[in-house]
């Protein structure tokens, strides 16, 4: 899935930069949503980084979005 993502080769979007403030880590990560919206590959990259912990900026989730949904899926299967 990962050779059809829309983000391909476009890093700078997805990963936060050493000693990013809010304001730009905002602004970057609409811009990153907004690749991810137009993703043929959206949701099983979305379940990949939930599943494997990654961190960055995935199936337009940051890692704050993905830690909300892990638990939430944690108090489902319980």
């Amino acid at each position: 899935w990962k050779d059809q993502a829309a983000c391909k080769g476009r890093v700078e979007l997805f990963f936060a930069p050493a000693g990013e403030r809010e304001e730009p880590r905002i602004r970057r990560e609409a811009l990153a949503r907004a690749v991810c919206m137009t993703c043929p590959v959206l949701l099983p990259c979305r379940d990949h980084a939930r599943m494997q912990g990654e961190l960055g900026f995935w199936g337009a989730e940051n890692d704050d979005e993905r830690r909300v949904a892990r638990r939430s899926l944690r108090r489902m299967a319980s």
